[in-house]
């Protein structure tokens, strides 16, 4: 994208096998996904912090792989100082003329609720298809992500 920008994704997650029989998974993940810059091209969270209970089924068949999941748990989001700027300034002048500013650019934690699917294909040939779909329900917006690769092994 030919920017300068830096993004830090950490994730930790924990899965335990309630099921044998199903291959059904319980767990938890912590994230924290931060940005240094903000664009217009692709997500820039200054700070985006989340605690997630997952639960997934999957799926082995010979050359086949795919997984369901749901999530449920809480997000919280910061400002950029840029952001917090300009409500500071707005204030100001709030304060001046009698009028509230309203709430800053922090977020509060947010409850969320999303679903997720993968996919994945490989040929004894050394190709592999891969798909993921996601979809997280966040108090006011719905996030989507839609991703997928093609790899060839030699």
């Amino acid at each position: 994208l030919n920017d300068d920008n830096s993004l830090l994704r950490l994730v930790a997650e924990n899965f335990w096998r309630i099921s044998d029989r199903y291959d059904i998974w319980l767990g938890l993940q912590n994230a924290l996904v931060t940005t240094d810059l903000e664009s217009d091209l692709y997500w820039t969270p200054y700070w985006d912090q989340r605690h997630l209970l997952i639960v997934r089924l999957r799926r082995s068949y010979p050359n086949y792989y795919g997984m369901v999941r749901v999530n449920v748990g809480l997000q919280k989001a910061k400002g950029r100082p840029e952001e917090w700027d300009l409500f500071n300034a707005r204030r100001a002048v709030g304060e001046a003329q009698g009028w509230s500013p309203g709430e800053g650019p922090d977020e509060s934690w947010n409850q969320l609720i999303g679903v997720g699917a993968s996919v994945r294909r490989r040929w004894a040939n050394g190709w592999e298809i891969q798909g993921e779909v996601s979809i997280n329900a966040i108090s006011d917006r719905t996030e989507r992500n839609l991703a997928g690769s093609l790899i060839y092994r030699f």
